[in-house]
C-alpha cells in the first residue's frame, strides 16, 4: 500500500425512497457478501441500548416524518423504558427522570432534555393547544439519543477503552 498504486474498487450505491414518507436513503452494497450499510441518514450504532429499548425506539423512528405527534408519543414511551432499566423509583415518569438524576444517571441537562421528551410526548397523546411537527419530533429524537448515548453507550466504549489500557 505504501508503494504509491492505485487500488481499484467497485461500488454500488443504492438511492431509495420511501413510498410512505418520501424520505430518501443512500445504501453501499458490499462488494463481497452484497450487504447494505446505510450512508444516509446516518444510523447511529444502538446495539450498546437494551433491546427492549432499541426496540421501542426503532418503532417511533418507523413514523416520524409521517405522525410527528405519534413519534412523539413513543420516544416519550422509550424514555420511560430507559426509566425501567435503570430502575427508576417513583410514581410517574416524571419522578422517575428525577430519580436517575439524583443517582447520577444522568446530569442536569439531560434531565431537561428528558423532562421536555416527557413534556412533548404528553402533548402528542392528548388534544392538547400544542402539537408537536416534524421539527419538535426531530429534537426530541436528538434529545432521545443523547440521553442513550450517555447512559449506554458512552460507558461501553469507556470500558472497551479502560481494557484496551490494561492489555486486554
Amino acid at each position: 500500500m505504501g508503494d504509491g498504486g492505485i487500488y481499484p474498487a467497485e461500488w454500488t450505491l443504492l438511492l431509495v425512497q420511501c413510498d410512505g414518507c418520501g424520505s430518501t436513503s443512500l445504501y453501499v452494497v458490499g462488494e463481497a457478501d452484497g450487504d447494505l450499510t446505510q450512508l444516509y441518514p446516518y444510523q447511529k450504532n444502538l446495539s450498546a441500548v437494551p433491546e427492549r429499548i432499541r426496540n421501542a425506539y426503532k418503532s417511533a423512528e418507523k413514523i416520524i416524518n409521517i405522525s410527528p405527534e405519534g413519534f412523539c408519543v413513543l420516544t416519550r414511551r422509550a424514555l420511560e423504558a430507559i426509566c425501567d432499566d435503570q430502575e427508576a423509583k417513583g410514581k410517574d415518569l416524571n419522578e422517575k427522570l428525577n430519580d436517575l438524576n439524583s443517582k447520577d444517571i444522568i446530569p442536569a441537562t439531560l434531565l431537561k432534555m428528558s423532562h421536555k421528551i416527557r413534556t412533548v410526548g404528553n402533548a402528542g397523546a392528548h388534544m392538547d393547544e400544542f402539537i408537536p411537527n416534524l421539527q419538535d419530533a426531530r429534537i426530541m429524537d436528538e434529545f432521545f439519543l443523547a440521553v442513550t448515548e450517555y447512559v449506554y453507550i458512552v460507558p461501553e466504549k469507556l470500558q472497551k477503552v479502560e481494557q484496551r489500557l490494561k492489555g486486554e
